[in-house]
């Protein structure tokens, strides 16, 4: 109904809105914190139960190359120690004074930085092909950069005879399972002496 002149007409009063809630910065800072919690104990009972689920190392990519092979007859195991600065320790002088070959090469390796890479040799007589003394674990290389070249020794007995051998040498991972390199030296004779 329309006012009477001279009449106000009612105002409608506005409506008030209810004042926004300001949020807590702690309060969003403990819920995320929840969140994040129950992630991790979900994935944690995940890896629990799957092992298979869990994320791994990733594997070690790496490379060997040998070149430069020498051998070197009639060197002692003594003499082997001097050459790559140890110490023999509490070694027996007969121990020490056993004749066999020194093997010198030289190795460029990519990867492996702070790991151990065994050494292993294998003596095989040419005439027979067999294996002779069993397989040698040498002193290991370790890798001090992850591109890493130098010179290296391996020593191995060598029977005092006049057969043709020669040194089969395996360079391996750091599991000490998986070859990473392996060469044959050139022939050599054994260490009878000369008639």
């Amino acid at each position: 109904m329309p006012a009477a002149a001279g009449e106000e007409t009612p105002r409608r009063r506005p409506k008030r809105r209810a004042p926004k809630k300001k949020r807590s910065v702690f309060a969003l800072v403990g819920q995320a914190a929840a969140v994040v919690s129950l992630v991790s104990g979900v994935a944690g009972l995940v890896f629990l139960f799957r092992p298979g689920c869990q994320p791994q190392a990733p594997v070690d990519r790496g490379k060997a190359a040998i070149t430069d092979v020498h051998v070197e007859r009639g060197v002692k195991f003594g003499q082997f120690l001097e050459r790559l600065n140890l110490s023999s320790g509490t070694l027996s002088a007969a121990y020490l004074a056993r004749s066999g070959v020194l093997v010198q090469f030289h190795f460029a390796v990519t990867g492996f930085k702070g790991k151990a890479l065994p050494l292993e040799s294998q003596l095989i007589d040419d005439g027979t092909h067999d294996l002779v003394g069993g397989t040698q674990r040498g002193i290991s290389i370790t890798v001090q950069t992850n591109e890493e070249e130098r010179d290296w020794f391996v020593w191995a007995p060598v029977p005092r005879t006049r057969h043709t051998y020669h040194l089969v040498v395996t360079l391996y991972q750091p599991d000490g399972r998986i070859p990473l390199r392996a060469f044959p030296t050139e022939p050599f004779r054994g260490l009878a002496s000369p008639s």
